[in-house]
């Protein structure tokens, strides 16, 4: 944009140099003033033309995203902290372990918990059905198997307590009626 103006000016400039030359009617005029003014504007155009491209050179690197980076160092410097650090980590590692080994026998409790329910289901505790127990439990262990278990024992001692419920009223009901019965014969006999 600048640089059309420019050559305007240049072009106009050498046009005035071309015709002063030429006319004879015009007194004789120093050239060399013009010459330099003409070097000093082609310095200046060229001297703008570099700033021009500076300026879009900035303008290019100002549009472009900034990319910001974060890094997080862990920089042990002593060696105090370096011990602390290592006794954290193998105090977490044997309480970790403790924890696990700790519920550990929970799931063997639970385990004979419903063996001990089933053999009181069954009724007879015989050295072939403890094995089965055993097999079952330990050795192949079958989860399937052991929820069906847990399911019918639980079924059965459910029956179990409707059945002694059941027995129970049915006994304050023949108690019940006894009274009734003594008081019925104590009334008849007055």
């Amino acid at each position: 944009m600048a640089t059309d103006k420019e050559d305007v000016i240049i072009f106009m400039i050498e046009e005035l140099t071309k015709l002063v030359k030429q006319s004879s009617k015009f007194p004789q005029v120093d050239l060399s003033k013009v010459e330099t003014l003409t070097v000093m504007m082609q310095s200046s155009i060229d001297q703008t033309a570099d700033n021009t491209t500076k300026l879009k050179e900035v303008i290019e690197e100002a549009r472009k995203p900034v990319v910001r980076e974060r890094r997080i160092t862990i920089d042990i410097v002593s060696k105090e902290a370096v011990f602390i650090f290592i006794g954290m980590l193998i105090i977490i590692a044997g309480l970790s372990a403790w924890l696990y080994l700790a519920t550990r026998p929970n799931y063997d409790r639970i385990d004979n918990d419903l063996k001990y329910r089933y053999i009181k289901m069954k009724g007879e505790a015989t050295p072939q059905r403890i094995s089965e127990l055993e097999n079952l439990f330990e050795i192949n262990r079958d989860n399937t198997k052991i929820r069906q278990m847990s399911k019918d024992v639980e079924e059965y001692e459910r029956a179990v307590k409707e059945k002694a419920t059941i027995d129970e009223q049915t006994r304050l009901r023949q108690q019940e009626a006894e009274k009734l019965n003594h008081k019925a014969n104590s009334i008849k006999s007055k």
